[in-house]
């Protein structure tokens, strides 16, 4: 477990700042004090420093009317600062929702998953959540700067970094499929995948969360939350509501994850710019044939085969088909060892 940045001491409130305004009155008293209280650090001790949630990070399911922030933990440490937007604080609900996910964060203790290291607690804002940031942001935003840069597009580069990349994703998934009941992240895409710096980018998951009752039900869209576009990484059943999601859905997210470390894209780009004199397709259609197994995310010319055929097992549209996180952990270390030797498809 990752030690928090800060214990308060027994003499001071503990989730406060040391001001009057923002020090809770006795009827706001930190009510996590149980699950989150060694977490507590003191507000007056951060220094907030810029919103990243404007710059791709994204918010999926049940992650609306939340915040990001950078901050500096006693002009030393950055942390990433997680809270509810101000006009929601007092709303039940997301205020609930947003306590429940950051208590499991509490729980979670993995190298491949990003820490909660600290909580704050004021008048002002209420929860706070502190985790530890990752420079080198998400692996979105990092393929898309790489695109131009043509000798990183290769799976055998001498680092091998997208093969260690997917490797850490499967391995954070062993882990949360571990729990009893089985932990699955619901939300996993290229933008909850963060970052170490590069050259040699190591990757930790993020945004775990309690499923509310409306994202549980089989029936109907069971993806409230998401956009169309963030869609895109759900399993068909999941799409179609034929099935809740499952670990199953977990597999299929790491399959388009790895279209996109091969082609740098987003999954399914190429239908929507009119590539090769095709006509463009809307978000809709593209779930639409996703939902009805009708299309997967392409690969390039230089993906190597036991990549491809790794991929097409995650993405098999029947969930029962799809390979476990154990079993993707061992293809992939077993091809970290192989890579130079890999075959390509020509």
């Amino acid at each position: 477990m990752v030690n928090p940045p800060y214990r308060a001491p027994a003499d001071k409130g503990r989730c406060t700042s040391d001001t009057d305004v923002d020090a809770p009155s006795p009827q706001l008293a930190f009510p996590y004090d149980e699950q989150l209280g060694p977490l507590c650090v003191n507000s007056a001790d951060l220094e907030y420093i810029r919103r990243l949630s404007e710059e791709g990070a994204g918010l999926g399911l049940n992650q609306h009317h939340r915040v990001t922030y950078l901050t500096k933990y006693r002009g030393a440490r950055f942390l990433v600062c997680k809270r509810l937007q101000h006009e929601v604080i007092d709303e039940a609900l997301d205020t609930h929702r947003f306590a429940l996910d950051v208590k499991l964060a509490a729980t979670l203790d993995h190298p491949r998953i990003v820490a909660l290291v600290g909580v704050v607690w004021s008048r002002m804002y209420g929860l706070e959540a502190l985790y530890e940031y990752m420079e080198g942001g998400n692996l979105r935003s990092y393929l898309a700067d790489l695109d131009a840069r043509e000798e990183l597009r290769s799976w055998t580069s001498p680092t091998s970094w997208k093969v260690q990349i997917a490797l850490d994703v499967a391995e954070a998934l062993v882990y949360a499929h571990s729990f009893s009941p089985t932990l699955v992240h619901r939300d996993l895409t290229s933008r909850s995948v963060l970052l170490s710096p590069p050259p040699e980018p190591r990757a930790r998951l993020d945004d775990f969360i309690v499923p509310s009752q409306a994202s549980r039900g089989s029936s109907g869209m069971s993806t409230i939350g998401l956009s169309l576009r963030e869609e895109r990484w759900l399993a068909p059943e999941v799409i179609t509501g034929s099935a809740d999601y499952s670990s199953a859905g977990d597999v299929y997210a790491l399959g388009v994850i790895l279209s996109e470390l091969d082609t740098h894209s987003l999954p399914y780009e190429d239908l929507q710019d009119g590539a090769m004199g095709t006509q463009s397709m809307t978000d809709v259609a593209i779930l639409d044939l996703v939902g009805s197994g009708k299309l997967r995310p392409t690969f390039s010319l230089g993906c190597p085969v036991e990549v491809q055929q790794l991929a097409q097992l995650c993405l098999s549209f029947e969930a029962s088909e799809r390979p476990t996180a154990v079993q993707v952990v061992f293809a992939l270390r077993a091809l970290l060892v192989d890579q130079p030797r890999s075959s390509y498809v020509i």
